[in-house]
């Protein structure tokens, strides 16, 4: 909760200093504390819940969120001047769970495409994991955690490589510290897979720009995915995708032909990994389309002009007193 005296004190203090407030939290005290001066000194203040007031993950624990949203974030929400989403899904999903109607934004998560731009060899990749070589890799990487559809993943590779031998699932990143990797590491190992998945354990930086540029499709089949920035790092480099309707941006993906969508079960997975395998002309179209999506709207410039639009709006319509 990161309770804070002072940061209470600096708030108080340095608040007024600034023409408009912009909180990335709900759950933890410096959101709270921070909108309760903004409210008191009627400062301009806008709110990116960051896919935290979606159904799903409100609903987890909900027995200590609804009171705290009850008590404390409900007028928190209520009295901010914009509520900045990152895609339609969330606006949408969020204002019909929590009847909220403030004036709200939808602006993107961006991406310095310059770091995509000099991408390692594929084997860079085989360099590090030599039992990669002469295999299709296909790449899991976010965290390890129930809600990223892990279950559905493994069963549904578990499946394809009964039909293939030149497969290799490489799972990139860790769990929260709630053991959710040890659970899936059993499921591999009672499927007898074990030789044909590897945990490479949390990657960063130019490890993982290698593991992007070094496979051959990318899965994401998440229950629910407030935006999805690995998927928007993955079709930077060129890597074909294959993601779940839950995850926030499938439904512009999907629009814009630059990836596969499915359902969150095991067959539409299966099926949805199983075409990209078959056809390595829809693995070509769909990495340059994916490249083409990302540039046109994710690069951290074009995003950047957003936000200082949407803040400059905010200011004008403000009334301060």
């Amino acid at each position: 909760y990161n309770f804070s005296i002072n940061l209470t004190k600096a708030l108080k203090k340095n608040i007024n200093k600034f023409d408009i407030i912009h909180i990335t939290a709900v759950w933890n005290y410096p959101s709270y504390i921070t909108s309760f001066y903004c409210i008191k000194y009627k400062m301009p203040y806008i709110i990116s819940p960051r896919g935290s007031l979606y159904p799903l993950t409100f609903n987890k624990k909900s027995w200590k969120k609804f009171p705290y949203y009850q008590i404390a974030a409900k007028k928190m929400i209520q009295m901010a001047n914009a509520i900045h989403y990152t895609v339609e899904d969330e606006k949408r999903q969020t204002n019909e769970n929590l009847g909220i109607n403030n004036y709200s934004i939808i602006i993107p998560n961006g991406l310095d495409l310059q770091k995509f731009r000099n991408l390692y060899y594929k084997t860079k990749l085989i360099e590090n994991y030599p039992h990669l070589k002469d295999k299709k890799i296909i790449l899991f990487l976010s965290r390890i955690n129930w809600i990223k559809g892990l279950d559905l993943l493994i069963k549904a590779y578990y499946k394809i490589i009964k039909e293939r031998n030149n497969l290799h699932l490489l799972i990139v990143g860790d769990d929260d510290g709630d053991g959710y990797r040890k659970k899936v590491e059993e499921w591999v190992n009672n499927y007898g897979i074990s030789s044909m998945v590897t945990f490479t354990g949390t990657l960063t930086d130019d490890d993982k720009l290698e593991a992007y540029a070094g496979s051959d499709l990318f899965v994401l089949p998440s229950y629910s995915e407030n935006f999805g920035m690995v998927v928007v790092e993955a079709m930077a480099c060129g890597l074909p995708v294959v993601i779940s309707n839950k995850v926030g941006i499938s439904k512009e993906i999907g629009e814009g032909k630059a990836g596969i969508i499915t359902e969150t079960t095991v067959e539409s997975l299966y099926k949805g990994i199983n075409v990209l395998l078959e056809d390595q002309y829809l693995r070509d179209e769909l990495s340059i389309n994916g490249r083409k999506f990302v540039t046109n709207n994710y690069d951290i410039n074009k995003v950047a002009d957003k936000m200082i639009e949407a803040y400059k709006n905010v200011l004008k319509s403000h009334k301060r007193v």
